[in-house]
């Protein structure tokens, strides 16, 4: 799904895993937790490490409400808009 991929978008700008702050990994209990307690959980975004267009399409993959998350068509025309 498109949250997904924006995870693995996500990993490999920052060439870590999801959740990672800094250098270190977030354990897997704790971002449960987290969501568990109703909080709402994004891997962080470093945005002076990206380039904005890329950050800016992985803050909308990863929406709250579904429906608002850019379809494949978007993600892909907003990916060949990068690459020219």
């Amino acid at each position: 799904d498109i949250y997904s991929f924006s995870i693995i978008l996500h990993e490999i700008m920052y060439r870590r895993g999801p959740f990672a702050i800094n250098d270190d990994a977030v354990a897997a209990d704790t971002i449960i937790q987290s969501i568990k307690l109703g909080n709402e959980v994004r891997p962080p975004f470093l945005g002076e490490n990206a380039l904005y267009e890329i950050g800016h399409l992985m803050k909308r993959c990863w929406h709250e409400n579904a429906n608002d998350r850019p379809d494949c068509t978007s993600i892909l025309n907003t990916i060949k808009k990068l690459s020219k």
